[in-house]
């Protein structure tokens, strides 16, 4: 698995823990490691601008996502080729604010939380479960 990472803002970024959590969220969906996402990191007024423009809501959020394929009406290349899945863009400052209301930290749960349940793998636009691999969530 190849993570690109993009790193918009002056944070330190656990950058390991991040690709375990999309190693984990695709290993549990059974997609092999063939695979690349690309993972931007920026500020909630960045983000604001994304969402915005993509969702016509003007506000910050933790995390969008752009999935490349759609699962449910799409089928994996079985040929050994490179599935590139999509675009995911975290603000780490709203990832920061929501660790501290919800009294937790940013670590591997929060990670899982945000990134496997609502973006790595696809949602429906219910943000409390997953559909499918690739679907547009936020």
């Amino acid at each position: 698995m190849d993570v690109l990472f993009e790193n918009n803002t002056n944070e330190e970024i656990n950058y390991k823990l991040i690709e375990k959590v999309i190693s984990e969220a695709l290993r549990y969906e059974g997609v092999n490691d063939n695979t690349e996402v690309s993972v931007t990191i920026v500020d909630n007024e960045e983000i604001r601008k994304i969402n915005n423009k993509f969702r016509n809501i003007d506000r910050a959020t933790d995390v969008l996502s752009f999935p490349l394929i759609d699962f449910d009406n799409e089928s994996l290349p079985d040929d050994g080729s490179k599935i590139y899945l999509g675009d995911i863009i975290i603000s780490i400052e709203r990832a920061k604010e929501q660790a501290k209301e919800y009294g937790h930290s940013i670590d591997f749960n929060h990670w899982t939380s945000n990134l496997y349940r609502h973006h790595c793998l696809g949602c429906t636009k219910n943000e409390s479960s997953i559909d499918s691999i690739g679907r547009f969530c936020y």
